[in-house]
Formats: structure tokens, sequence, C-alpha cells
């Protein structure tokens, strides 16, 4: 029937031929894909469901005649459950636009190939709402895992699990709030490429259980703790800290710190330079006042002295299945004492069993 519908612009299948199966991809010129994939991009968009990826990945590989990968073959569940908070009892309201946190994509136990993930790549962008993406116990090759770190770089993930795998991308994504990196034998240098100082700003959960990090590791996180940050979790169980001792970097920049007349004074100045900062802003009408200076909770002490109160936004420190000892009791009592609504997680480590009991007995924030 002839009439004035405007028929779908058809998209010209690819001169070279897709491999036949997903894990024949070995030798495959992912960048013929990838230029395919640039100059057809806007029929090909007009052709893929907005529903979810999964779908829309069945669409693509339509198009293109392309085996799917198989664990795409099945449509992962669309729907994230609801936040709670890290304790587990409500929503944590900081978290901005969680109602958008509705989509995720998770591949464990299995493969992925390099043209699996530059389809992903190319789909993702489409999906506002797929914010978590799980990649669990698998072995990747460098070229994946450079696709990977682009698809973590170019979309707003929220929440990001790379957990037992053999390599470890550059994480930059500022709008990420949870990362887990679970038993990736990562190394100090990845350790300090992905934790910079100043960085990952909106992070809240760091996941490090699981691997060797030691003495040296615990400064790097200390370095980035010690600037502005969102942080309320930190796992390190498993670890290898073999004392207290060697988390004296980290433990430094958590709970208060008594200010000297020197620090005092410099603390003042600085606050005198960032209310001029304010009122200046407010006079000029500014639509937007923002404080270049930021400046930790200042407090009084009962002597008359003052403390600032470094991350006073730390919820919970999980250091289970470290071999912490009695040894170790008086300074971790001492952490406990000055930092009363942080839980500490100590399960699994060689205390004595009157030890622990004590300990129970005496604080609220301690969990054996």
């Amino acid at each position: 029937m002839r009439g004035n519908q405007k028929q779908q612009q058809q998209v010209p299948i690819p001169s070279y031929p897709f491999p036949y199966s997903f894990w024949s991809y070995n030798n495959f010129e992912t960048k013929e894909l990838e230029a395919y994939l640039s100059s057809q991009s806007q029929t090909l968009q007009t052709q893929i469901p907005k529903t979810c990826i999964q779908d829309g990945y069945q669409q693509l590989c339509k198009i293109l005649n392309q085996h799917p990968h198989p664990v795409l073959h099945a449509k992962q569940a669309k729907q994230q459950q609801p936040i709670t908070n890290l304790l587990g009892e409500q929503s944590i309201d900081s978290i901005k636009n969680t109602s958008e946190i509705t989509q995720f994509l998770v591949f464990q136990n299995t493969q992925i190939d390099a043209i699996t993930l530059i389809l992903l790549q190319f789909l993702w962008p489409l999906y506002q709402n797929l914010n978590v993406l799980k990649l669990y116990n698998i072995k990747f090759s460098e070229t994946e895992m450079e696709i990977i770190q682009k698809i973590i770089e170019n979309n707003k993930l929220i929440k990001l699990f790379i957990e037992y795998t053999n390599i470890i991308p550059q994480i930059n994504c500022p709008t990420l709030t949870q990362l887990y990196l679970r038993g990736n034998q990562i190394t100090q240098s990845k350790l300090n490429q992905i934790f910079q100082p100043g960085t990952l700003q909106a992070l809240q959960v760091i996941e490090l259980s699981d691997n060797p990090l030691g003495k040296d590791s615990i400064q790097i996180l200390a370095n980035f703790m010690s600037k502005k940050n969102s942080v309320q979790y930190i796992g390190l169980s498993r670890c290898e800290v073999a004392a207290w001792e060697d988390l004296k970097p980290l433990i430094e920049t958590i709970g208060p710190e008594k200010l000297s007349e020197a620090k005092l004074q410099a603390y003042r100045e600085l606050e005198e330079k960032r209310d001029k900062q304010i009122k200046d802003q407010l006079k000029a009408k500014k639509k937007e006042v923002v404080a270049e200076i930021e400046l930790e909770p200042l407090t009084q002490n009962a002597d008359g002295s003052y403390s600032i109160i470094h991350n006073q936004q730390l919820q919970i420190l999980f250091l289970a299945v470290n071999p912490f000892k009695d040894s170790d009791k008086d300074q971790i009592e001492r952490f406990i004492q000055a930092n009363p609504n942080v839980y500490v997680v100590l399960q699994g480590c060689s205390f004595e069993t009157k030890t622990k009991e004590r300990l129970k007995k005496r604080y609220n924030n301690i969990v054996f």
C-alpha cells in the first residue's frame, strides 16, 4: 500500500564479517567496528529500544547480524533495590538523584570479549538510568580493560564493582559514590593512581578487602582522606595490616585533633579569608556563593582549647580478619573513645576472649 508513511532508514551492514560466536574474537580488529558505529551512530540510535541496555544490545546484534554474548541473551533484572545506609537502617539522603538509580549491568564468573564491550560502550549513553556496573571474577585483556575504562569515564556511574579481576582500570568518575575493589591484588602504584587527593569527592564507600595492602598503601589512603571527601565507609578486611600501628597515618585523618596555638591562629586567619570571600560575593550579588576555602569543624574542649574534627562523616571502619591482637588493645580503645560515632569492625582478629568481652561491654561502637 502506498502512502505517506515514512520508511525507517536502513543501516548498512559492515563489509567485513563478524565472528560466529562471542568467544572467537581474539584476533578481531576492533577499530573497524568502532569506526563503523561512529559513522552510523544517528541511524542506529533511532532503531535501538530505550527500555534497558539488554534490549538495546540484543537489537543492535540483530541489526548487525551478530551473535550476542550469552550473558546478555537473557534480560538481567532492571530495577535496583532501594539504597539503604551503611548500617542498613534507612536511605542515604546525601546521594543525589537516588530515584534515578534504576538499572545495572552485571558480568560475573564469565569472560567478556572486546566486541561486546564496544557495543555496550556505544549503547551506554542512551540509558541515563544505567548507573551501576559489576564485574566479578573475570580475567581481562589490556584491550578489554581500556574499553571498560572508557565506559567508566564517559558515563555517570554511581556504584562500581570490580572484584577478583586481574587488571584494574584508572577510575575517573566524579559521580561515583561507591567503589568496590575486593580481591584484585591491587598494587601501590595503582592504588595511588585511583585515590589521588582531591579526586572522587562524591565517594562514600571504599571497599578494598582481600588485597595485600600493607603499611605503605595505608599512607596512600591517608593522603586521600586528608583532602576533601565524602567517605562514610572504609573496608580493609584481610588486607595484611599487621598491627594497629600500621594504620596510624589513616587513623590520624579521622576524629578530633587538638590544635596548638600556632595551628589555631592559622585556622582563624583562614576563617577570616573565607568569610571575606563570602561577603564579597554577596556584595557583588552573585547568583551562587561559593567559598573557595573549606574548613573542617572547630570545637572547643572542656579545658578551653580547640580541636578540629577530621572526616566526621565517617561511619564504619571495617577491619575484620586482620592479625590485630591484645597488644593493640590500648591504641584501639583510644580511637574508639575519641570517635564514638565510628563503628569499628574487628571480627576474626586475634584477640583473647576476655579482651573482646571487656571491650564489647564497655563500648557500643565496636563489633567482634
